[in-house]
């Protein structure tokens, strides 16, 4: 089983008009990462820790993000029988494209995510960059509108905010797209929906709801 991490090259962008009025345009990014620690350290936003500044940090995940690479499939991995594309866990939700297709969209962070991308490197003229992007939707408008559809009563607190738990992870949504994405592997190419279970409770804002940060493998493997 070959495997090739995807750690390079990363940006990051915001899109949309938003509270730090910071330019619609690709930002370096570490991975991992979140989408507060990069901005933190570009200086594009304040910290979020003093004084209340974290309510114009909530007010950043009115935005959706973009997590964008351009990579090249070592040639070990081309000559693999099926190759895979794994998260280990994306926060939250988000659709994942490859060249421009439509691989999948997430709405659990607490599971993994596998895509046979086996035809897509394959066909793609050796030496050609493949262009992954992860497009993370805001955990506000997703509450918003899921309350409205269904409300929740009878919880403590009410309201819209209990509608993100599953999405951001704390109620209001510290995490959601201020998360990012877990890497790893597996044997097999086996589609594992635990991903490891519950994540303990964290409350950071430099980490997203599961205290991880931005990361992505991909791995191949021979017939099974």
């Amino acid at each position: 089983m070959q495997i090739q991490k995807l750690e390079q090259n990363w940006t990051l962008t915001v899109l949309g008009e938003n509270v730090f009025h910071i330019p619609e345009k690709q930002i370096p990014a570490k991975v991992p990462s979140t989408v507060y620690s990069t901005l933190l350290e570009q200086n594009l936003m304040p910290d979020p820790f003093y004084r209340d500044n974290e309510l114009d940090a909530t007010k950043l995940c009115e935005n959706d993000f973009a997590y964008e690479t351009d990579f090249l499939p070592d040639a070990s991995v081309r000559r693999e029988d099926r190759i895979f594309l794994r998260f280990e866990g994306i926060d939250t939700l988000a659709e994942i494209s490859l060249d421009g297709a439509v691989l999948g969209t997430a709405e659990n962070m607490n599971r993994v995510y596998e895509f046979d991308i086996t035809e897509a490197v394959k066909t793609k003229p050796e030496g050609a960059l493949l262009h992954l992007r992860v497009l993370l939707h805001s955990p506000n408008r997703y509450i918003r509108k899921a309350y409205a559809e269904d409300p929740l009563t009878g919880s403590d607190p009410p309201g819209p905010s209990r509608r993100g738990k599953d999405c951001a992870g704390k109620s209001g949504g510290s995490g959601g797209p201020c998360g990012g994405l877990r890497g790893g592997v597996a044997p097999g190419g086996r589609r594992d929906t635990a991903g490891g279970g519950p994540c303990p409770d964290r409350t950071g804002w430099h980490e997203n709801a599961c205290g991880e940060r931005t990361g992505v493998d991909w791995r191949a493997h021979g017939a099974v």
